[in-house]
């Protein structure tokens, strides 16, 4: 039987969208210096990429997990009916993050950087993005259900909209790893972020535009009735992710501060509530709403217990971590050479 909405749930339902936008913000932007090592030739400037990434990636990583137990705790129905449907992405999204862990842990032990080990990160982080991306745009255009089960077949996922929407992520992932290295480097790479960043604005506005209209147009479940409010929030979306994305665009002209990252930082994520919401509210369209696939109410509230416990703790980490690798990164043979 549908559970009933209710606080518990709603409050469940804002730690998974926390949990997803943090995840996205984050390892977002190490995913996207990942695929920029493609761009770069020098090894000096690729090995300094990778140990930029080493700082902190683990700690975004957790947040991923967070959006898992926040779907398998609190809203087990759609776990159970996205899981099975998204099997293939899901599971090469995993191999990607777990070799490309192992290749940031190994290049962090060896003096000069090693091109076997770079390749393998580059080749991990765009195969991440790309399922991730994947997933997002199977979900947004539907999951054939019947009797509460998946009834599609193992590559339903697979469809035009769902590439272009993982293009998308991958531009947007690019974009806020160069203004990430725009604001942690300096000297060359610091260039090649900021012009790499300033291209990066322009694909990434264009794209959020076309995938917003197609989302819109292909939902299973909007109507008439509904679509004109959609379609004023979403173009109030479009207006302030772009004014962001072009501020983004003049600022890494002249200045290397975090502002530009911010500012793609905020279009992205507006971008993704945008086309979050176009289905709202379904979970998993066109067949299970939020509150359907909501566990009851005293399992709700003993995960939140559990969650508002871990969750400070992993933003203190994430925090912690930020604020040691704060300012400028230099490798560390040229501190020593420096010193």
């Amino acid at each position: 039987m549908a559970a009933t909405p209710s606080i518990g749930s709603f409050l469940w339902l804002l730690i998974v969208l926390f949990s997803l936008l943090m995840y996205i913000i984050l390892d977002g932007y190490d995913l996207g210096i990942g695929m920029l090592l493609l761009t770069e030739r020098d090894d000096a400037r690729r090995k300094e990429m990778m140990e930029i990434v080493a700082t902190a990636w683990d700690g975004n990583e957790s947040w991923l997990i967070l959006v898992g137990v926040g779907l398998f705790g609190g809203f087990p129905l759609a776990y159970g009916i996205l899981l099975p449907a998204l099997y293939v992405p899901f599971i090469l999204m995993l191999f990607a993050l777990m070799f490309r862990g192992i290749s940031i842990e190994f290049q962090s032990q060896s003096p000069d950087y090693r091109r076997d080990w770079g390749l393998i990160f580059a080749i991990g982080s765009f195969v991440a993005a790309l399922c991730q991306g994947v997933i997002l745009g199977s979900i947004l255009t539907g999951i054939p259900v019947v009797h509460d089960h998946f009834a599609g077949e193992p590559f339903s996922f697979l469809s035009a909209f769902s590439l272009l929407t993982a293009v998308f992520l991958i531009a947007a992932y690019c974009l806020n790893g160069a203004t990430w290295l725009n604001d942690k480097t300096d000297g060359t790479l610091q260039t090649n972020s900021q012009q790499k960043g300033r291209l990066l604005t322009l694909l990434v506005g264009a794209l959020l535009i076309v995938v917003l209209i197609i989302a819109l147009l292909s939902s299973p479940v909007i109507g008439p009735i509904v679509l004109s409010s959609r379609l004023l929030f979403l173009i109030g979306v479009v207006i302030l992710a772009g004014v962001a994305l072009l501020v983004a665009r003049s600022l890494l002209k002249r200045t290397n501060g975090l502002l530009p990252f911010l500012l793609t930082v905020f279009a992205l994520a507006l971008g993704i509530l945008g086309l979050l919401s176009i289905n709202y509210p379904y979970m998993v369209p066109p067949a299970v709403t939020i509150w359907q696939a909501a566990s009851t109410g005293s399992s709700v509230s003993f995960l939140l217990v559990g969650v508002g416990l871990c969750m400070p703790v992993v933003i203190a980490y994430n925090a912690y971590a930020y604020y040691v690798f704060r300012g400028k990164f230099t490798l560390p043979e040229l501190r020593k050479a420096s010193s």
